[in-house]
């Protein structure tokens, strides 16, 4: 697969932090031993022993849709204009609505993913005090 159309699927380390807190949507993709292959799967129907070694590789928009659908996650992604050493720059500022956590960055791909890992830590700690009460 083309590292273009590979840049448009969450990370392995996104992938298998979903699967945990029971993402089972259709996807287009699969990591197998850390590696993106084409196969559209649904968690649910991953059977066979090869298959269920996989972890279904969501789109980043799948991902967002799962946070903010099912667990009420709102993630926001801004550019801003910023002057750095005397040169304008746009920097990527994510936040999660009703959570103080904001942070920025200086490229949008990176800004995504350390705002959904983020979201995926809280989503998770929401997950341990649900079960401890």
């Amino acid at each position: 697969m083309n590292t273009e159309i590979q840049n448009q699927f969450v990370s392995y380390e996104i992938s298998k932090k979903l699967k945990e807190l029971g993402f089972n949507e259709p996807c287009l993709a699969k990591y197998t031993k850390g590696e993106l292959f084409w196969h559209p799967i649904s968690g649910s129907t991953i059977e066979n022993s090869f298959l269920s070694r996989s972890v279904a590789a969501p789109l980043w928009q799948q991902c967002l849709d799962y946070l903010r659908i099912g667990k009420g996650i709102y993630i926001y992604i801004n550019p801003f204009n910023e002057v750095l050493n005397h040169r304008k720059a746009i920097l990527f500022k994510w936040a999660i609505l009703n959570h103080s956590v904001a942070k920025e960055f200086s490229i949008f791909e990176v800004a995504r993913e350390q705002a959904i890992l983020e979201a995926l830590e809280l989503t998770e700690k929401q997950k341990q005090h649900e079960y401890r009460n």
